[in-house]
């Protein structure tokens, strides 16, 4: 279940990526960690569920459409911010 929901997100389309609202993807991933903590709980889930929002950034960087390249660019402005001021 939690590979399936990854594979979803990682390859969602470009037109899927233009009609999906952010808070849906960010719950979509906020499943996905309960699910990796819940299957191993020496898995750290903040940092996987980092690594996904980055994965899904620079897919949405790869965008043909031109308003999803500024959604990925805004994601990593804001992945980079909480990164940076959690520590």
């Amino acid at each position: 279940m939690r590979q399936s929901l990854k594979n979803r997100l990682l390859n969602i389309s470009n037109v899927e990526l233009k009609e999906t609202e952010r808070d849906i993807i960010q719950k979509a991933i906020s499943c996905y960690e309960c699910f990796s903590r819940s299957f191993d709980p020496s898995i750290n889930p903040g940092q996987v569920s980092d690594i996904l929002e980055c994965q899904i950034a620079l897919q949405q960087l790869k965008s043909s459409y031109f308003e999803i390249k500024l959604r990925g660019m805004n994601e990593l402005k804001y992945i980079f911010t909480k990164v940076r001021n959690s520590s």
